[in-house]
């Protein structure tokens, strides 16, 4: 006889787990755009550290979305991390070509920060598989 179970897992649809991904991917850099313009108007950071600051909003971006999309999705964490990555870039694409009329400067360099974010998680980020190190010992009696 076959037992009809409720689904009780936790991980959510590729797609839903990429649409937040990518949402948590641009409310960190918007956060941290806003945040970074408020220190250089202030006089805090000089304006000629406008360069470094956008790599940093564009690695933590990249991260925050592949850990994001790893967690909520939990399985084939390398492809959901570089997806996501490709979502973030897409979406800065769009915003680009929607509010700067096209002009596409440092794309590589802002591929490159994204794949490096995305390429740490992947790498940093335990995925729970690992058990070598709780295997229990049987004890000779």
């Amino acid at each position: 006889m076959t037992v009809n179970q409720k689904v009780t897992g936790t991980a959510s649809t590729i797609p839903g787990g990429l649409a937040a991904a990518g949402l948590v991917s641009m409310g960190i850099t918007a956060a941290l755009s806003a945040l970074a313009a408020w220190l250089i108007l202030r006089g805090t950071l000089p304006e000629q550290s406008v360069g470094y600051c956008s790599m940093v909003i564009l690695l933590l971006g990249a991260a925050a979305g592949a850990v994001t999309a790893i967690a909520r999705i939990k399985r084939r964490r390398f492809q959901m991390g570089l997806a996501s990555g490709g979502i973030y870039f897409a979406c800065l694409l769009l915003v680009t070509a929607l509010f700067f009329g096209g002009v596409y400067d440092g794309v590589g360099v802002t591929a490159l920060m994204i794949l490096c974010g995305c390429g740490l998680v992947i790498l940093l980020v335990p995925n729970g598989q690992n058990r070598a190190g709780c295997r229990r010992r049987k004890k000779r009696h």
